[in-house]
């Protein structure tokens, strides 16, 4: 094998990332940051228009200049909003692609690196405009995007995944703001997701939002305060730093204490116990389990018999107590912890590492006894990084949102989303339907993709979100079609997730293709900003 081009696997976490590679004994370590920290915070603090910090030093500046810190914005990738600081407007890609960028660099330094070759993980139940905005807040940063993997495979290929070995496994993530469960085989030729589900605004992030404003109301309590300090910045910002440093604490011991000033008015050392703190989380807690029934129950769809040999516990909100005890209170199951933190990142530099000697293999021509993977599955060397044997892997992937197509029932007088492909469903995969027309001397049909927006799928029109380019399909000049007139839909998402819609009126026999708008941004945006972002890596 040649002496390949090295991947950086970076786990770009809403509240702290970190980065991996795969060292000269082909084994996966984490990067740490200047700091001498193996995680960094995702937060960028703008100092003015053309300079910015990021990690511990912008969360420390949140206190001071929160009106100038973002923070939690995984949470918004994909969504089509802009912040502004200092006059400049950054969409979530753009300060996203600050933190890989801070990151990659880092790690250049680190480990005398040049390259800028990357592989990012994205939740399991993030749909197809959010890893594409992911892939895009890459490209923005400069980077050589070698692929996008799912958390909790990543987590899977870290824990010591071995080519040949047939178990089933079940991961759990919750980290600091996005949480999901997976349930996937492993086997001889490598990963098959049987099913996944999540929360994208459920972590770690909410427990230090609930523990705040019970320390603040016992505060408040405590020194007779009658206005909620939690409206003053400073005090907000400072709480907030603290809460999570006593979540940590809480961790490990029954009991943390936590100062709190207000002002020049008022200020004490407010004690907290676990048992109030679990108890005051109980919700989210069951929150995470309804997730993880939604995703055994489709699991076992696709695997009636279905037996799970590991559980893992990943993501650093995994930590708590009150998680584990949860799982095996209300499932029996014996769990396995595994590098919380860390986990995800050193399985996306495996899997980067292995795709990118799967890549320079292919251009060499290199001989191998393994068969062919499929054009349309994701394929990489595990176990050549070392100078042991190298087989390839391929990975099979679930659909994690239902996709379909909006139509009108006559009924109701109402559009709603006919789902024609559903969550759970292993990818490639392909559905058909029939639209039909409402009324007589039809003459044209416009045709729209739409993804599932929420946790359960519904034809309501806002549970879905559109994913089409703006117009969508549209079959005009039709020959005055009367009503229930047949149009043939085929809808396709290949391994990727990439959605496309085809369609054929027999009459006029007429045909459309489209493909769903797989980006919040457009090329001309991420081209835009792209500039931008280079501009403030420069100072300029």
């Amino acid at each position: 094998m040649a002496d390949n081009k090295k991947v950086f696997g970076i786990d770009l976490g809403t509240t702290y990332s970190a980065v991996a590679h795969v060292d000269e004994y082909g084994v996966a370590q984490v990067i740490e940051n200047e700091d001498g920290q193996p995680t960094t915070p995702s937060v960028v603090y703008f100092e003015d228009d053309s300079s910015f910090v990021v990690g511990q030093e912008a969360k420390n500046g949140q206190k001071l200049y929160p009106d100038d810190t973002v923070s939690l914005i995984k949470r918004n990738m994909g969504d089509r909003i802009t912040l502004n600081f200092h006059g400049n407007d950054y969409t979530p890609e753009s300060i996203s692609a600050l933190i890989l960028r801070q990151l990659v660099e880092v790690a250049q330094e680190m480990e005398d690196e040049d390259t800028n070759a990357v592989v990012i993980t994205v939740p399991a139940y993030f749909g197809t405009v959010q890893k594409q905005a992911t892939k895009d807040a890459g490209e923005i940063a400069g980077l050589d995007v070698r692929g996008i993997i799912a958390e909790p495979v990543a987590a899977a290929l870290s824990a010591g995944f071995e080519p040949g070995e047939h178990q089933t496994i079940f991961v759990y993530d919750l980290g600091g703001g996005t949480m999901d469960c997976t349930v996937m085989e492993l086997n001889e030729n490598g990963v098959e997701v049987l099913a996944t589900d999540g929360d994208r605004r459920l972590g770690g992030a909410d427990w230090d939002a609930e523990l705040l404003n019970m320390v603040a109301a016992k505060f408040m309590l405590e020194t007779g305060l009658t206005e909620d300090p939690t409206f003053d910045d400073e005090f907000y910002q400072d709480l907030l730093s603290n809460v999570e440093q006593a979540k940590i604490s809480l961790s490990r011991k029954k009991k943390a204490k936590i100062r709190c000033s207000y002002r020049n008015e008022a200020s004490a050392m407010i004690e907290v116990t676990r048992e109030e703190f679990e108890e005051r989380t109980r919700d989210k807690v069951e929150q995470t389990l309804r997730i993880v029934d939604r995703t055994l129950e489709k699991a076992r769809e696709k695997r009636p018999n279905l037996e799970i040999e590991k559980y893992l516990l990943v993501g650093g909100s995994s930590k708590m107590p009150m998680i584990p005890a949860a799982l095996e209170e209300r499932y029996g199951w014996e769990l396995t912890p595994t590098e919380y933190d860390l986990a995800v990142a050193k399985g996306a530099a495996i899997y980067g590492q292995g795709e990118m000697d799967f890549a320079v293999d292919n251009e060499e021509g290199t001989e191998s006894t393994d068969a062919a993977p499929e054009p349309s599955s994701k394929h990489f060397v595990l176990g050549g990084s070392a100078g042991g044997a190298a087989t390839t892997q391929t990975i099979t992937n679930v659909l994690p949102k239902s996709v379909g197509v909006l139509f009108f029932d006559p009924k109701r007088q109402e559009e709603y989303v006919g789902h024609i492909l559903h969550a759970g469903e292993s990818l490639p995969a392909e559905g058909t339907t029939q639209a039909r027309t409402v009324q007589d001397g039809t003459t044209s049909l416009r045709f729209r993709i739409f993804e599932q927006l929420g946790e359960v799928e519904s034809r309501d029109l806002e549970a879905n979100e559109e994913i089409s380019p703006e117009g969508g399909a549209l079959l005009d000049n039709l020959p005055h079609l009367p009503a229930h007139s047949e149009v043939n839909l085929i809808m396709s998402v290949d391994a990727d997730g990439i959605v496309t819609l085809q369609g054929h009126e027999p009459k006029s026999n007429q045909f459309f293709r489209l493909e769903a708008q797989v980006s919040a941004l457009d090329k001309e945006e991420v081209a835009a900003a792209k500039q931008q972002v280079g501009l403030m890596m420069r100072g300029d």
